[in-house]
């Protein structure tokens, strides 16, 4: 099987930017559902890049939720950097199921790690 999504892990301050470079679907759910467990710890703070994925379908809305109930759980802070044009397929999706009143969003990936550290 043919796997179309890159994700690379940087640390910039204290933030840890994970970025998702490809198509989010059922194929690759499982993958990113075991590396959120690596990215999403006690008192952290993760940004999940999602400006160059190319296709979400509903495995991506439900890994996003699972990021999201983690993060909660151990009190890590959770954003998400999504492309800036709204008519790409991710702004649709994250529109259509409303998670963009979910996830705190940024516009860049400097002025999450900005907010994060509490320079904003």
């Amino acid at each position: 099987m043919l796997v179309d999504l890159q994700h690379s892990y940087r640390r910039i301050g204290s933030a840890d930017v994970v970025t998702l470079d490809g198509e989010i679907d059922f194929f690759i759910e499982e993958e990113l559902r075991e590396a959120v467990g690596r990215w999403v710890v006690p008192n952290g703070k993760v940004i999940v890049n999602l400006e160059s994925v190319s296709y979400m379908d509903s495995s991506g809305i439900k890994l996003l939720l699972h990021c999201h109930r983690e993060a909660i759980k151990c009190g890590c802070r959770l954003g998400l950097i999504t492309p800036s044009d709204p008519a790409r397929i991710v702004n649709k999706v994250l529109r259509t199921a409303r998670l963009l009143e979910v996830f705190t969003v940024f516009p860049t990936v400097s002025e999450a790690v900005n907010a994060m550290e509490g320079n904003a």
